[in-house]
């Protein structure tokens, strides 16, 4: 990819020239407008030549986990069994059939507003509450994970550089190292790592943090993060920036 330079942004009162613009997040919670305004800056920056890291429409997909689960299971990809409804009554009937589910936003980002709900009356609580404000319902099926732990791997330009388990603290199902996860190494998960280089290809991302569970079933991509958090990387010794910059100035000249 040739390096265009005629891309002009301006900050400060001063015009920039960017050749390769890194999206480190789209920030949160916002409106809608001000996520569309925001995706629209990385459309604009890329009509005029720069190079986005991801590029606005790959942000655009992995955004919304709901149509990434969408677009990972229309590939094949093992994904947990997802419901999305506005309906209350088709809510309830999964937890009651599936006994304990996941509550996820849309949107959302280090595991906050992710819920696990067993009882169908506090189900129904937190059902009502979120269709009050206009929220859709994307309930994910529970499957307890080996170890009390998921498998973070990051990729970086088509392969797996960095791969390590995040362990949930005690009392709690999360594993995200912002909710207090330790962070452990992970070696020999070649195939979990073949799995998060296929779901980031298949989002059109060129780097990706993806979160993987395994269970006596086998494996199950949870998410797939556009502008990962990559500080349990860095606390086992990678440096995920230098690599992601090295590897986009290597794509860059190709």
């Amino acid at each position: 990819m040739k390096i265009n330079r005629s891309c002009l942004a301006v900050r400060g009162g001063r015009k920039l020239e960017l050749d390769i613009v890194f999206v480190r997040g789209m920030g949160g919670p916002v409106s809608v407008e001000q996520y569309l305004f925001r995706l629209n800056i990385l459309r604009f920056l890329e009509a005029a030549g720069s190079l986005t890291i991801n590029s606005s429409k790959a942000i655009e997909l992995a955004r919304d986990k709901l149509l990434t689960m969408l677009t990972l299971l229309k590939e094949g990809l093992p994904v947990p069994l997802t419901l999305a409804t506005e309906n209350l009554s088709q809510a309830l009937r999964f937890v009651e059939e599936e006994k304990a589910v996941v509550i996820k936003p849309i949107a959302g980002s280090m595991g906050r507003g992710v819920m696990l709900a067993e009882d169908p009356d506090i189900a129904y609580t937190i059902f009502r509450q979120l269709l009050s404000w206009a929220q859709p319902l994307v309930l994910q099926k529970y499957y307890e994970k080996l170890g009390c732990r998921d498998l973070r791997v990051l990729v970086i330009n088509g392969r797996a550089y960095a791969s390590y388990y995040r362990v949930a603290r005690p009392g709690s199902f999360k594993t995200n190292v912002s909710q207090g996860a330790k962070v452990e190494k992970a070696v020999n998960v070649s195939d979990a790592e073949e799995l998060a280089v296929k779901a980031t290809e298949k989002l059109g991302l060129f780097y990706a943090g993806v979160d993987v569970m395994e269970t006596n079933d086998g494996y199950y991509i949870l998410e797939v993060n556009a502008s990962p958090n990559w500080k349990g990387a860095e606390l086992l010794g990678y440096a995920p920036a230098k690599k992601l910059v090295e590897e986009t100035l290597r794509a860059a000249k190709t």
